[in-house]
């Protein structure tokens, strides 16, 4: 075991972060907060959606979106107090899981240089001992370096004992690193959801088409190749990607669901939304991001974003579905149609 007192100064257990006041809430008077909740629930009754708390958090939050400022400022002050959202800590939780996987392994990456350093080093001595033997017949000298040599050579041993450890452990944690990467559902390179936990959901939410008559919209899209190639890095890319997903999530509710589906190709699931609404949010997207500024490598760009909406029915079959509008991608962007439709609601 290495010594405890390695790893004192790294503080693991203190936490730096200041606790934050519990913030004054304003209240919702005269009513108004009691009328907004049954009139969600007649919304529900009127699309036949039986009122579940999934359901019913759903459509709170889409419907939410259509009140006046003020009244969504009090609910989201309420909301943001209550939060005790276990999916937001499961996703922070595997985010400080896979930091610290990658300090461990760069850690180990670092004795491993401080290893061949020290193989160098012993290599030195051994040549500098056989010069001076050589060239000067010091015995003295030589004898300081060859006892040198010899230090070296225990401590050598003593490392590698060390390293024999660690890279045990390291083996170990790698392994549990690689189960979570199985089991998580979310992005840590773009701080949302992931292909698996897409998939998983558009499977749900087919059955529920078949079984309930729910309504669900995808939207799937692809910032275009010849925008992110005037990027000169891959953090850089990945920083504008996430900017760009950041665009596309404040036009849906939270409820819905934001995803990486791979090769830069990103995923959106509109729960209870039906093809023509799921339309008026493209335009609401095309529309925000007509309005923003995007940079790339200290550079304004105009961003070329390709969009394809669809729509699930009972007959989607989810490769199928995907594939279809993943290719249906290329069709669209500013020179092209605004967005495709991929899907026609049954």
């Amino acid at each position: 075991m290495l010594e405890d007192d390695l790893f004192a100064d790294l503080s693991l257990n203190d936490d730096p972060t200041p606790a934050k006041e519990n913030p004054k809430i304003q209240k919702i008077s005269g009513g108004e907060f009691e009328r907004f909740a049954k009139f969600i629930l007649s919304e529900l009754v009127k699309d036949n959606v039986p009122p579940t708390p999934t359901n019913y958090g759903v459509y709170f939050q889409k419907m939410l979106e259509e009140r006046p400022v003020a009244f969504k400022k009090k609910i989201n002050e309420i909301m943001e107090f209550e939060q005790n959202d276990d999916g937001v800590k499961r996703a922070n939780i595997e985010q400080e899981i896979k930091k610290s996987f990658n300090s461990t392994s760069a850690m180990l990456q670092y004795i491993a240089m401080i290893y061949r350093h020290l193989e160098t080093v012993k290599d030195v001595l051994r040549r500098r001992n056989s010069e001076l033997a050589v060239s000067t017949g010091n015995l003295a000298v030589s004898n300081v370096v060859h006892t040198l040599e010899a230090d070296l050579s225990r401590f050598s041993n003593i490392l590698d004992k060390y390293s024999d450890e660690i890279k045990e452990s390291f083996n170990e944690v790698r392994q549990t690193y690689k189960h979570i990467e199985e089991q998580s559902d979310f992005d840590s390179k773009f701080g949302i959801y992931n292909k698996k936990y897409f998939l998983e959901n558009l499977e749900k939410s087919i059955e529920s088409n078949a079984k309930y008559n729910y309504r669900t919209s995808l939207i799937f899209f692809r910032v275009k190749e010849e925008i992110l190639e005037q990027t000169y890095t891959q953090r850089e890319k990945n920083a504008f990607l996430k900017s760009i997903c950041k665009i596309f999530s404040k036009n849906i509710s939270s409820s819905d669901i934001v995803a990486h589906f791979g090769n830069n190709v990103f995923a959106m699931m509109i729960s209870h939304t039906n093809l023509e609404k799921a339309q008026e949010i493209c335009s609401k997207i095309l529309e925000s991001l007509e309005n923003s500024n995007f940079f790339l490598a200290d550079k304004e760009i105009e961003v070329d974003v390709e969009i394809v909406v669809s729509a699930i029915n009972q007959d989607s079959k989810s490769k199928e579905l995907t594939e279809r509008c993943i290719e249906a991608l290329k069709e669209s962007g500013k020179n092209l149609e605004p967005f495709i439709v991929v899907e026609k609601e049954k």
